[in-house]
């Protein structure tokens, strides 16, 4: 494959002004020849959790060419999803306290080639030496699956910088609590809770005002 491409640190969370996932991303060229990277496409799946999917969201590059064999020839790419308490509230239910998180992402890599053709001189003329032409190609386009895994503790820290509840999160093992007396009635009041909250957000998960 002529492209590589590999997270830049570790899956970060926003609260403001919507709640978002932030995944950063290298892109490198190992192809022959330069390459102007124009678009990323991305779009996944939580493989765990069958149903819960990550629509597609499409980041413009454009940062100049990039020549392949030559150190540095990647871009930084930030593929940003925002989700809204519903779809927290649906994960965390389906994930129950166990870890870790997994997403499997597919990126579709957009870019132009720069072709360069040398033209002879042309019999009959006075044109001695070969002239080099330069022309970008077609469109042309490469898909990437990257496998992204959040850690528990990591997912933790992620639903506290996403604001979710606004209280400090505590894992329990719900099966084995189900006997204590009184805990189904506070898991119940919890859940309705968090119901309550997002039937009341107004953002739904591609960051677009509700109706």
């Amino acid at each position: 494959m002529d492209w590589e491409t590999r997270i830049n640190g570790s899956v970060g969370a926003r609260a403001w002004p919507v709640r978002a996932l932030e995944i950063p991303f290298n892109m490198i060229w190992r192809g022959m020849g330069d390459v102007e990277i124009v678009l990323v496409e991305c779009f996944g799946h939580f493989p765990d959790y069958a149903g819960l999917d990550l629509p597609l969201v499409e980041v413009p590059v454009g940062l100049g060419w990039l020549s392949g064999g030559i150190p540095g020839s990647e871009v930084s790419v930030l593929i940003r999803y925002e989700i809204d308490a519903r779809f927290i509230q649906e994960l965390e239910e389906r994930r129950n306290g166990a870890g870790p998180v997994k997403m499997m992402l597919n990126l579709n890599l957009h870019f132009r080639k720069l072709e360069i053709h040398r033209l002879a001189p042309h019999p009959g003329t006075r044109q001695q030496e070969a002239i080099t032409v330069r022309s970008v190609s077609h469109p042309m386009r490469q898909q990437v699956h990257v496998a992204v895994v959040i850690q528990r503790d990591q997912w933790l820290k992620l639903l506290t910088a996403l604001q979710w509840d606004e209280f400090e999160v505590f894992e329990v093992a719900v099966r084995a609590m189900n006997r204590v007396k009184g805990f189904q009635k506070a898991l119940g009041h919890l859940r309705a809770a968090q119901g309550h909250a997002a039937s009341h957000t107004t953002w739904s998960f591609r960051g677009k005002r509700a109706p």
